[in-house]
C-alpha cells in the first residue's frame, strides 16, 4: 500500500532529521572549544546521517516507480528532496568538524569578537533549520514559508560577519590572522547549512 509505505518514509525522513538538527547544534561546540570528543561523536552521527538518507532516498526511488496517486506522487518527490537536503546538511556538518579538527591541530582559537559573531549565525541557521523541521513534522506550510523567507537575513549576515571579519584583519589581530581561513569557511558552511533548511521549505511547498 503506497500511502502506508509513504507514511514509514516519511517517519525515516523525520528520524534523520532529528539526527541532523543534533549534529548542527553540537558542532558549534566542537568549533569555538575545540571538543575532540564530541567531534568523534558527531563524526560517527555523519556516517550514520549519510547512511539512512541513502537508504530512504533508494527506498522513495523505488516506491515512485510504482502507480501512484497525484497526491502520493507530489509527497513522495518532497520527501525524496528533503531525504537529498539532510545528507547535504550531514556533509556540511562534516565540513564543519574538518575545520575545527585543522583548528585543533594547530591549537588555534578564535578571537572573542569573532566567536561571538559565530555563536551569532549558528543560533540564527539552528532556528531556521528548527522551524524547517517543525514545519515537515506538522505539515505546516506557513512556517516553511517563514524558513524560505529567512534566507535573505541569512544571507546579508553572511555578509556582515565577512566585512567585520576583515576589519579584524585589517588591524592585524594574531587570532583572526590564524584563524582567518577557518572563520570564513565557518560561516559559509553555515550559510549552506541554511540554504538546504530553505530548500526543505521549498519542498513541502511543492515549489521544486
Amino acid at each position: 500500500m503506497p500511502a502506508l509505505a509513504l507514511s514509514q518514509a516519511a517517519k525515516e525522513v523525520l528520524r534523520i532529521a532529528d539526527i541532523s538538527l543534533e549534529m548542527v547544534r553540537e558542532s558549534l561546540m566542537v568549533l569555538l572549544e575545540n571538543d575532540e570528543r564530541t567531534l568523534e561523536k558527531l563524526r560517527g552521527r555523519e556516517r550514520m546521517v549519510d547512511s539512512l538518507s541513502r537508504e530512504t532516498t533508494g527506498y522513495l526511488t523505488r516506491l515512485s516507480q510504482r502507480r501512484l496517486s497525484d497526491e502520493e506522487s507530489r509527497r513522495g518527490i518532497s520527501l525524496l528532496y528533503i531525504a537529498n537536503d539532510l545528507e547535504h546538511i550531514g556533509d556540511l556538518v562534516n565540513n564543519l568538524l574538518e575545520l575545527a579538527q585543522k583548528k585543533i591541530d594547530k591549537d588555534l582559537s578564535f578571537s572573542i569578537e569573532g566567536s561571538i559573531e559565530l555563536e551569532r549565525m549558528h543560533r540564527k541557521v539552528m532556528s531556521n533549520l528548527e522551524m524547517a523541521i517543525n514545519a515537515l513534522t506538522m505539515s505546516d506550510l506557513s512556517l516553511a514559508k517563514k524558513v524560505i523567507d529567512s534566507k535573505m537575513e541569512i544571507n546579508r549576515m553572511e555578509r556582515e560577519l565577512r566585512r567585520a571579519h576583515l576589519s579584524r584583519l585589517g588591524k592585524a589581530l594574531p587570532e583572526t590572522m590564524e584563524t582567518s581561513t577557518i572563520h570564513l569557511d565557518v560561516i559559509d558552511n553555515l550559510k549552506r547549512i541554511n540554504s538546504h533548511a530553505a530548500n526543505i521549505g521549498y519542498a513541502l511547498l511543492g515549489e521544486l
